[in-house]
């Protein structure tokens, strides 16, 4: 399936994924950057410290200098990660079942109920999951509680 997941531009070329793996712009077209037999159906993009990061079904991976992507930490430890984050100089991960922290070259987890996507509200991180539409505050320490909130307060945050 050709049908673009997710696409990201990094050092003046796009980048994007599909079923079949990660493509970037050459003159003229496109040319195949990471197969999914290795990486994966990639479900979303970040740019962390410079580099180029890529979550999906496989783990998380980096692109590193020569072009090749490589595991970013322990990849086993994701089932499918859905979102990708960089917030106050950090990189986060949300997958099915762990949220997660990058520190140095390994990742930081707490685990959690299907992490749907990362957003900023006034100044603080919230990563929205699927446990009864819960909305988590990510603080400096990932234990934060996990709380819920009314459907009208929810709107209201998310449409800001």
């Amino acid at each position: 399936n050709g049908e673009v997941i997710s696409e990201i531009e990094y050092n003046g070329k796009l980048y994007f994924s599909t079923r079949k793996g990660v493509y970037q712009e050459i003159q003229g077209g496109a040319e195949i950057a990471a197969k999914s037999d290795l990486v994966g159906e990639v479900n979303d993009f970040a740019i962390y410290q410079g580099v180029l990061y890529m979550g999906g079904e496989k783990g998380v991976y980096f692109m590193s200098d020569n072009g090749e992507f490589l595991p970013a930490g322990d990849y086993n430890m994701f089932t499918e990660v859905n979102d990708l984050y960089v917030f106050n100089g950090a990189l986060y991960a949300g997958d099915v079942l762990v949220l997660a922290r990058l520190q140095g070259a390994e990742w930081e987890t707490l685990v959690r109920d299907n992490v749907k996507r990362f957003f900023e509200h006034e100044g603080s991180l919230y990563a929205e999951t699927e446990a009864g539409n819960a909305i988590e505050k990510i603080g400096s320490e990932l234990n934060k509680e996990l709380f819920d909130i009314p459907k009208e307060s929810e709107r209201q945050i998310i449409n800001n």
